[in-house]
C-alpha cells in the first residue's frame, strides 16, 4: 500500500512491532488472504501519551482517554469502497460502552478520507509543532479530533455510509478489548 501524501523516511517503521501487539489492528482481507485495508487503534490515557504517539502537540482542551486511530491504509485498487469507514465503524462499536472521551488521529491534507471525516463532525487542524521523523510529508499533516459526545452518532452514520463494505466484510472474531 502506497500513499501519495507522504514517503517513508524509515521503511522499517512498517514492520510489526510492540505497539501493534499492544494495540488492536483490524484488516479487511481478500479471498487470497492478503490484507486490502488496515487500521490500528489504541487508547491514549492522557495528553502526554497521545502527543508521544502522534508525535505532535495537541490543544489543552482535548479530553482523555482517547481512542487513537492510525496506520489506516487501503490498497489503491480497493479505494472508494468505504473500507476505511468500515474499519472505523468496528473500532467505534468497540468503545461505545467504555469511558472513552474522544477519538484522535492524523491524516494528510487532501487524503481520500478527509471529506468523510469532516462530514462526520471531526475537527481537523494543522498542529503547531510536529516531531514526526519516520514520514516525509508531501502534504500538510492534519490532526483529527472527535468529541466523545459524538461517538454514538458517528457510529450510526458510519454504519449507513459503509453498509456495503460491512456486508462484504462482516465482523469475525471476539469483541474488541482495550486496556484502559
Amino acid at each position: 500500500m502506497r500513499a501519495e501524501e507522504f514517503r517513508l523516511a524509515e521503511p522499517t517503521v512498517l514492520i510489526w512491532n510492540e505497539r501493534d501487539d499492544h494495540d488492536v489492528v483490524l484488516a479487511a482481507w481478500e479471498e487470497l488472504g492478503k490484507a486490502i485495508s488496515t487500521m490500528r487503534g489504541g487508547i491514549a490515557r492522557d495528553k502526554q501519551e497521545a502527543e508521544e504517539r502522534i508525535q505532535c502537540t495537541l490543544p489543552d482542551a482535548y479530553v482523555f482517554p482517547s481512542l487513537l486511530l492510525d496506520r489506516g491504509a487501503t490498497k489503491e485498487e480497493h479505494r472508494g469502497r468505504a473500507l476505511n469507514a468500515a474499519l472505523r465503524y468496528y473500532f467505534f462499536l468497540g468503545i461505545l460502552n467504555l469511558p472513552i472521551y474522544s477519538v484522535l488521529g492524523a491524516v494528510y491534507e487532501k487524503a481520500p478520507r478527509v471529506n468523510t471525516m469532516m462530514s462526520l463532525g471531526y475537527t481537523l487542524f494543522a498542529p503547531a509543532r510536529s516531531r514526526q521523523t519516520h514520514l516525509l510529508p508531501n502534504r500538510p499533516l492534519l490532526i483529527t479530533y472527535l468529541q466523545g459526545s459524538k461517538i454514538q452518532d458517528v457510529c450510526d452514520r458510519l454504519k449507513t455510509l459503509a453498509h456495503s463494505a460491512l456486508d462484504e466484510y462482516p465482523w469475525q472474531g471476539d469483541p474488541l478489548q482495550f486496556n484502559l
